[in-house]
């Protein structure tokens, strides 16, 4: 009996402590309202998902659309494909750029980053990898809050739009993941976590990222 009333409470308190680092990433990971190009950004940045047949699932076309909208609307003059590119016969990358270049995105303006294999190694390398002074992400509404909570803690100037579309088939199991995710990705940040493929030796240190919680709650 004792033994059953431990385990309750202990899966009872990962449960009040999952959904209090919830919170925590969604306060910090809030968008900013954007409601003109006078803002100019480095890069528009576009976190990669699934592709089917060397084409963009619904998901990942809808963020490409709302990137391809900031692009020609004057918010950056680069748009940055981040995704999982590290396979011939699964390139995330290489069908996010050609679909960009189908709807008429210059090729050079556009930058391949194929170690986004996760949203956190993404921002991992923009980070390390990249010398963008202020970057604007683009992704699904419920996912933006965890990739601009990973960035505010790295202490890059990051904003993020969402795309239209958040209303996906299985898209409570997405929700579901996404909870969980967060936590994990918590835990990334707070130790730091260093991404097998980077290359760079730069590290943040843990100072620094206690240093951007307390400044983001002030």
């Amino acid at each position: 009996m004792k033994l059953i009333k431990f385990i309750s409470r202990v899966i009872i308190s990962l449960i009040v402590i999952s959904i209090g680092i919830n919170i925590f990433v969604m306060l910090i990971g809030q968008g900013s309202k954007i409601s003109d190009n006078s803002t100019k950004y480095a890069a528009i940045v576009v976190l990669g998902c699934s592709v089917y047949n060397n084409s963009p699932s619904d998901m990942l076309q809808d963020r490409l659309d709302k990137a391809i909208e900031l692009y020609e609307s004057g918010y950056s003059d680069t748009i940055m494909m981040s995704g999982d590119g590290g396979d011939s016969y699964y390139d995330e990358v290489k069908t996010m750029k050609n679909y960009a270049v189908e709807q008429g995105v210059p090729e050079n303006s556009i930058i391949e980053d194929p170690d986004g294999f996760s949203t956190y190694a993404s921002i991992y390398s923009l980070k390390h990898n990249y010398d963008f002074e202020n970057i604007l992400i683009v992704t699904q509404p419920y996912h933006l809050y965890r990739s601009l909570f990973i960035g505010r803690m790295m202490g890059m100037n990051v904003n993020g739009v969402g795309s239209e579309g958040n209303d996906y088939p299985d898209q409570m199991e997405r929700e579901i993941r996404e909870f969980f995710a967060r936590v994990k990705d918590t835990i990334n940040v707070f130790f730091q976590t260093k991404p097998d493929y980077v290359q760079r030796e730069d590290s943040v240190f843990m100072g620094e990222c206690i240093s951007n919680i307390f400044s983001r709650l002030t």
